[in-house]
């Protein structure tokens, strides 16, 4: 079976997805556009093999133009870096990448000051961890995991990239790296063992700075995989929980309000479940109706208010943590557009939509102002992101003391918003420039 993926961002409800496409005569990939609740959906772009084809590994909005890449076509038939225009509506290959980086899998990338970080593999041979810059073109390997399938990417936190790794090799054994992004410089790995942490098709979830999720798909006590809390600070493992019956894993996790969502296959591959980890206890939150094809990867998950939005089968969905109920936003046509399931998390947010509780003792003033704001915060460590009034992300940047100032001198008179996220809880300020 072929591997497919879709990913994904929301502006105002409005998706953005990007398909590896095997629905469309030319198998070369799309990306369209659908609102919320059935409305029609636009294909924005057609992928050919002279300007890369197959996408795959997440769309980075910046400045409206989405930025990805591809693992086929372009020049040397490895792959190219892209942009599609929001504005002109126009595509570009912006670099042909060589062979050296012909891949079979490509993760989402995570940001950090000012590139982005992903994984990249070839099956059967090794894995590269790569930085990538798209508004100066280049693509660099920092590091080659041999004989390791790296599926789910890095994830960041402060100035560490931590890399799940699979063998690829019988044994099946699964390794977490340590990587320093500043110096860039590979620091320790933890391997798990596989009878009581669980092995095979391992990701990382972020709790907060000094904690992480790692979930595995096989092995551990029950060979059906396991839950396992990683305390970066003591680089240790503790088995919190292991499964009973869930026996494959098809997306990224996501932790928000002290839970844990996550998907899995169960009942022999014939259904598909949304699951909430809670206190060591899995809770089944809701399975796909018949008509879900569970081969058909969903994506990861994403908060926009008191909703999770993921894609599953090309339906969006979006599940009520409040009522608890699924609905469909839209749907396309497979043959048409294309079909698949996997995408990072939302880069644009709807802020008429956001609810925030303002729980995090988060200040920022004045407000109005003309040049500068001050940022006071309960925290000595955190991330800011600044969008403007349309949902266009314009900055983010770590934030490492509880006091700090953020220039705005060279933004134009209006109104942006900040989003302030300390230890996966996020709160949205609004502020107005003069």
């Amino acid at each position: 079976m072929k591997k497919i993926a879709v990913f994904i961002f929301c502006n105002s409800f409005t998706l953005f997805v990007l398909a590896q496409n095997y629905g469309l005569m030319s198998e070369s990939g799309s990306i369209f556009k659908a609102n919320e609740f059935g409305t029609p959906v636009e294909k924005l772009y057609t992928f050919d093999t002279v300007n890369g084809s197959k996408p795959m590994g997440g769309l980075v909005n910046l400045e409206n133009r989405l930025y990805g890449r591809t693992v086929e076509g372009g020049i040397n038939n490895s792959g190219v870096l892209f942009y599609y225009d929001l504005l002109s509506n126009e595509y570009a290959s912006v670099l042909h990448l060589d062979s050296s980086y012909l891949s079979t899998w490509v993760s989402p990338l995570q940001f950090y000051n000012g590139n982005y970080y992903g994984t990249n593999f070839k099956s059967g041979e090794s894995s590269k961890f790569v930085r990538v810059d798209f508004t100066n073109p280049n693509i660099s390997t920092l590091d080659v995991f041999e004989n390791k399938y790296a599926y789910f990417g890095a994830t960041i936190i402060n100035t560490i990239a931590y890399i799940p790794t699979d063998e690829i090799t019988s044994s099946d054994k699964s390794v977490l790296y340590k990587y320093d992004l500043l110096n860039e410089e590979y620091i320790d790995s933890l391997i798990l063992i596989d009878t009581i942490h669980g092995k095979g098709s391992i990701q990382c979830v972020k709790e907060n700075d000094s904690t992480l999720y790692i979930i595995s798909s096989s092995g551990a006590q029950n060979g059906f995989g396991s839950i396992v809390k990683a305390n970066l600070n003591t680089w240790n493992l503790e088995t919190q929980l292991s499964f009973d019956s869930i026996t494959k894993f098809f997306s990224q996790g996501i932790y928000h309000d002290n839970k844990l969502y996550f998907f899995g296959y169960n009942n022999g591959f014939v259904t598909s479940t949304l699951y909430k980890y809670e206190n060591q206890s899995l809770m089944e939150l809701v399975t796909f109706p018949s008509n879900y094809n569970p081969i058909d990867r969903p994506s990861i998950p994403s908060i926009i208010g008191n909703n999770l939005v993921f894609i599953a089968s090309n339906i969006s969905y979006r599940y009520s943590l409040i009522s608890q109920e699924l609905s469909i936003l839209s749907s396309v046509n497979s043959s048409e557009y294309g079909f698949g399931a996997y995408m990072n998390e939302l880069i644009h947010v709807s802020f008429a939509n956001l609810e925030s509780e303002e729980n995090l003792s988060v200040s920022v003033y004045p407000n109005p102002t003309k040049s500068s704001v001050n940022v006071n915060l309960n925290s000595q460590n955190s991330t800011l992101k600044i969008f403007d009034s349309k949902g266009q992300l314009l900055k983010q940047e770590r934030i490492l003391t509880p006091n700090s100032q953020v220039d705005l001198v060279n933004f134009e008179n209006g109104i942006y918003y900040f989003e302030i996220e300390i230890n996966g809880e996020k709160e949205y300020k609004r502020i107005i420039k003069l």
